[in-house]
C-alpha cells in the first residue's frame, strides 16, 4: 500500500467531511446527506429526521444511518471512500490511478499528505450533482481547521503524557481535570511542517502541551468555531519561546474556550472573565461558574472587533490580565473594544491559584 494511503486514512472521517463542504454536526459524530445516495431525508415521503452518516467510535470510518427498508442506501467506508465520492461522483477501485491522483492532489492541498511532484495538476472540484456546495475558503490569516483539527484528535490526555503531567502538576494543576482542555502531542509521531518552530518541530523543542483556539462563528452569532492550535513549552525556556502558533500562521482575533458556547455560564449574571495567558485560563476553567461567569481565554492580539461582538450590551468584562506591561496593554485594548459596546469593563488581577489550590 502506498505511504500516502496510509496517511490520508489516518484523517478522520469528520474532518475530510467538513473539508468536503458537508454538514457535520458540532459533536462531529454525524454528517450528511449520505455521499452515496444523496438523500437529505429517511423515508419514502421525504420527510422526518434528516438522514445522516455516522462516525464510527475510532472516527476513521462512516457508515450511512438509513437501511434499504427506510428508502436508504447503506453504505459505508473511510475517508477516502467519501472523498472518491465527492469528488468523482464515483468509487475508487484498487489501480485506478486517474481517481489516485484526484484524491492526493486533494489530500496534498490540505496538507495531510505529500503532494505528488511527478504528476500533472488534476481538477478537484466535486461533481456529484447531490453535494452540499463547500464552504468558502478560510483567510490565509489563520491556519485551516481541517489539518489542525487532524493534529488535535491525535493527541492524547495529559494524564497519560509523563512529560506534559508533570509540567501541569508542577505548576499546581491535576491533569486529571483538564482533559478536552490541554491535550499532549504524541511523542515520536510525525508532525506536520507547520507544527514547528525554531529549532525543531514541536516534540523537539518541548512545545507538546497542545490548546484548542478558536474564532467567532459567523453563522452562529454569540458562539465560537474551532480554529487553529497553540503550543505550550513544558521544558526550560527563555520567556519568549514559551509558547508557539502554527508556524507561518497569525493567531490575533482567536481565543481560548471551553466549548463553542462560551458565554453560556455566563448568562445569569451577565459576567465574562478575560484571562491572559495558558496557565491562568486553566486556573479559571476549573474554578465553578458562579466565581467567574463565562470565561475566554486571551492573549496579545485576541481584541479585535469579532471577538469583543461576542460580548452583548449591558454585560461585565472582568479584565484578569497582568499587572505589567503586556497585561495593562491588553486589558486597555479590551476597553477600547468592549466600552463602546455598551460592555461595563473592571480590572481584576489574575488569581495566585492553580488547579488544586483553586
Amino acid at each position: 500500500m502506498s505511504a500516502w494511503v496510509e496517511e490520508a486514512r489516518r484523517v478522520p472521517v469528520a474532518t475530510v467531511a467538513e473539508a468536503l463542504g458537508l454538514d457535520v454536526a458540532p459533536n462531529r459524530k454525524t454528517f450528511g446527506p449520505c455521499p452515496e445516495c444523496g438523500a437529505t431525508h429517511r423515508g419514502r415521503s421525504g420527510t422526518g429526521k434528516p438522514r445522516r452518516c455516522r462516525v464510527v467510535p475510532s472516527g476513521t470510518g462512516w457508515v450511512c444511518t438509513a437501511d434499504g427498508s427506510a428508502g436508504g442506501c447503506g453504505a459505508k467506508g473511510d475517508g477516502l471512500r467519501l472523498a472518491a465520492l465527492a469528488l468523482t461522483g464515483g468509487d475508487w477501485a484498487s489501480g485506478d490511478a486517474a481517481t489516485a491522483s484526484v484524491l492526493r492532489e486533494w489530500y496534498a492541498s490540505h496538507g495531510w499528505v505529500e503532494p505528488d511532484d511527478d504528476a500533472a495538476p488534476v481538477p478537484t472540484r466535486p461533481t456529484h450533482p447531490r453535494l452540499a456546495p463547500p464552504i468558502p475558503p478560510r483567510p490565509l490569516a489563520i491556519a485551516r481547521p481541517e489539518f489542525a483539527g487532524a493534529l488535535w484528535f491525535a493527541c492524547r490526555n495529559v494524564d497519560e503524557d509523563p512529560e506534559c503531567a508533570a509540567y501541569l502538576d508542577g505548576r499546581g494543576f491535576d491533569p486529571r481535570q483538564l482533559h478536552d482542555l490541554v491535550r499532549a502531542l504524541p511523542p515520536g509521531e510525525p508532525l506536520p511542517g507547520w507544527a514547528a518552530s525554531r529549532g525543531g518541530n514541536w516534540n523537539e523543542t518541548g512545545h507538546r502541551l497542545i490548546v484548542a483556539t478558536w474564532e467567532p462563528d459567523p453563522r452562529r452569532p454569540g458562539k465560537v468555531r474551532f480554529a487553529s492550535l497553540h503550543a505550550r513549552c513544558v521544558r526550560p525556556c527563555e520567556p519568549s519561546d514559551k509558547a508557539r502558533s502554527p508556524r507561518g500562521y497569525e493567531s490575533a482575533g482567536l481565543l481560548f474556550a471551553v466549548d463553542d458556547d462560551p458565554l453560556r455560564e455566563g448568562e445569569a449574571r451577565r459576567l465574562v472573565t478575560l484571562t491572559e495567558g495558558v496557565p491562568d485560563w486553566l486556573a479559571w476553567a476549573v474554578r465553578p461558574a458562579s466565581e467567574r461567569g463565562a470565561l475566554l481565554g486571551t492573549w496579545e492580539g485576541s481584541a479585535q472587533p469579532s471577538t469583543a461582538a461576542l460580548v452583548q450590551k449591558g454585560w461585565t468584562a472582568a479584565l484578569a490580565h497582568h499587572a505589567d506591561r503586556g497585561g495593562d496593554g491588553m486589558a486597555d485594548a479590551w476597553r477600547r473594544e468592549l466600552e463602546p459596546r455598551g460592555v461595563r469593563c473592571v480590572r481584576c488581577r489574575p488569581t495566585e491559584a492553580r488547579g488544586k489550590a483553586a
